[in-house]
């Protein structure tokens, strides 16, 4: 009985970790002045303005260096994970 048990407990291990997201957001804006609604006009202006219409980027591509900067140009902070 000990010996299923811990071949459950594997099992369950084992499944929840291939269940991981590996396309979790890595970084987030902060800013202690902007609404919520002024953060999505401003984060949708940057994506334009850099040619993206997704959220997300190479970290190191061209694309995320335009929003990036358009981002902290309108006083956003960058948290990264």
């Amino acid at each position: 009985m000990l010996k299923f048990s811990y071949t459950v407990i594997g099992m369950v291990m084992f499944v929840g970790c291939a269940s991981i997201d590996h396309s979790a957001p890595t970084h987030s804006w902060s800013s202690d002045e902007a609404t919520t609604s002024e953060y999505r006009l401003d984060n949708y202006g940057c994506l334009n303005d850099s040619g993206s219409t997704e959220n997300r980027f190479e970290k190191e591509s061209e694309q995320f260096s335009e929003y990036k900067e358009c981002m902290l140009s309108k006083g956003y902070a960058l948290r990264t994970y």
